[in-house]
């Protein structure tokens, strides 16, 4: 007998294009945290130009009564952040209980490809950017919660020609990061990993070590 791990919501899609306050062609990708007794994603929201913002939504319970901001956290385009000239996109949320901020791991894509650039909030009404952490093509990167021997830990997806792996790094100050190592190979064929993989939601930490999804 198969055992069920995950059951589909009858409410989904849970947010749809329809939902937001302003014209949008897509919404996907979300980074998915709480906040006091508040869910809170992070949507990746594109317009019909083909551009991706991200926007902030609000619900009480994770599935109905969303609230949207009508003004995107993270926005395209702006000046002096040319590597997201084309778009912000699948944002990952993690927070770093030292540091009491909320970090997002997101992708800038620009006519330079898609680096991995990172930013943090405190209220989820402003963001602060910090700068490219990986630069192209790059994508998929989480930071796990805690430090690891003093310094923090990301897991990312570089593009190696065509090759698609979790790639470990640290940095001793979230700016700076280094010691690259491959975690988790893509398993190649016909298996459905097979062409590639990256880290989803931040890593969980349960009895038998660190969980992925």
């Amino acid at each position: 007998m198969k055992t069920r791990v995950f059951t589909r919501s009858q409410h989904n899609p849970i947010i749809s294009p329809l939902d937001m306050p302003f014209p949008a062609a897509a919404v996907l990708n979300p980074g998915a945290t709480e906040n006091g007794d508040e869910v809170v994603l992070l949507l990746r929201v594109e317009d019909h130009a083909g551009h991706s913002n991200i926007y902030v939504a609000r619900s009480s319970n994770g599935v109905t009564d969303w609230r949207f901001e009508s003004e995107p956290i993270l926005r395209y385009g702006e000046q002096n952040w040319r590597y997201e000239q084309w778009g912000c996109e699948d944002p990952r949320v993690t927070y770093l209980p030292a540091e009491k901020r909320w970090y997002i791991t997101y992708t800038a894509y620009s006519p330079n490809g898609a680096a991995v650039a990172l930013a943090y909030t405190e209220d989820f009404v402003r963001a602060e950017r910090i700068g490219l952490l990986f630069s192209p093509n790059n994508k998929d990167a989480v930071l796990f919660p805690q430090k690891f021997n003093g310094r923090w830990a990301a897991l990312h997806r570089p593009d190696a020609g065509g090759m698609e792996h979790i790639w470990s790094a640290y940095s001793p100050d979230l700016v700076h990061w280094g010691e690259p190592h491959c975690v988790l190979p893509e398993l190649g064929g016909a298996a459905w990993d097979g062409a590639k993989v990256g880290a989803g939601p931040p890593p969980i930490l349960t009895e038998h070590g660190w969980l992925l999804i």
